[in-house]
């Protein structure tokens, strides 16, 4: 399970991130402050590695970039069902 040794290097990367480690650096970001913490020393690639995993894992779940695009098929307010009971 990733859950474990992925909460322990977020808390590592905000313990760095409270001693300024990332100050002005438009790249420490949500997204990106892993990538930034290997960058620093802060993280190695192997933890590097299980929180880009971890990302990927959660976006398949969440499917942030994924939208139906049938919209048209939703049944606006007052609009009269077009199914017919049986």
């Amino acid at each position: 399970m990733l859950s474990f040794p992925v909460n322990q290097l977020i808390k590592k990367i905000k313990q760095a991130e409270k001693k300024g480690r990332f100050v002005n650096n438009p790249n420490a970001n949500v997204r990106d402050i892993a990538e930034e913490a290997f960058k620093l020393g802060i993280i190695s690639d192997e933890e590097l590695a299980l929180v880009k995993k971890r990302d990927e894992l959660r976006n398949v779940v969440i499917h942030v970039d994924e939208f139906d695009n049938s919209l048209s098929k939703i049944k606006k307010p007052n609009q009269k069902s077009t199914k017919k009971n049986t």
